[in-house]
């Protein structure tokens, strides 16, 4: 009797992975495309001229016409992106039933706030309204570090993403927010 060969659990693990990857990068190509335009659309001025198409743009030089760029986008996305900074994003809990406790949730309010203010949440949350508002999408993370070398005690921070197209979620979610995300991938 022949013995079928053993399956290597990390292969299968490894195999997963890539098939998911694949999945979110047919996904998402289209718009990373878009992503990236939009962005440079959004940043656009007379000296890079990223408002004009390449081939347009080209021939118009080539004629020795003018390619005026008057960015009338910027001023609204910085308004939409000053009115998120005035109203900051902040997490507040509260006692939902009868078990919850009103002092109990001051002191997750209070853990809250010494995560954001460890963390420098309000640049961490600005990077990524930067980047929602002018190209679609921001991320930001929540992560756990060590305390300092030699400890095994963990603490938690919030991490700015300082590129969003290192960042591929789950093409099936169907919450606006991905909070229903099955896998994700982040590249560093």
């Amino acid at each position: 009797m022949a013995r079928k060969p053993k399956e290597d659990p990390k292969a299968k693990i490894v195999a997963e992975a890539k098939e998911r990857f694949a999945r979110c990068e047919e996904a998402e190509s289209d718009f990373r495309k878009r992503f990236v335009e939009d962005l440079k659309f959004a940043n656009g001025d007379a000296d890079n001229g990223w408002q004009w198409p390449d081939q347009i743009r080209n021939a118009r030089e080539g004629d020795q016409r003018p390619c005026l760029t008057i960015n009338k986008t910027r001023q609204h996305n910085l308004q939409i992106i000053n009115d998120a900074k005035q109203n900051k994003p902040s997490v507040k809990t509260l006692p939902v039933d009868g078990d919850a406790d009103i002092e109990i949730a001051k002191i997750l309010d209070g853990i809250i706030r010494h995560i954001e203010y460890n963390s420098h949440a309000e640049i961490v949350y600005d990077t990524a309204t930067e980047f929602a508002v002018q190209g679609g999408i921001g991320y930001w993370r929540v992560v756990t570090e060590y305390a300092h070398d030699g400890s095994f005690d963990q603490e938690i921070f919030l991490r700015r993403v300082k590129n969003p197209l290192t960042v591929y979620l789950d093409p099936d979610i169907e919450s606006a927010d991905g909070s229903d995300a099955k896998y994700a991938f982040v590249f560093e």
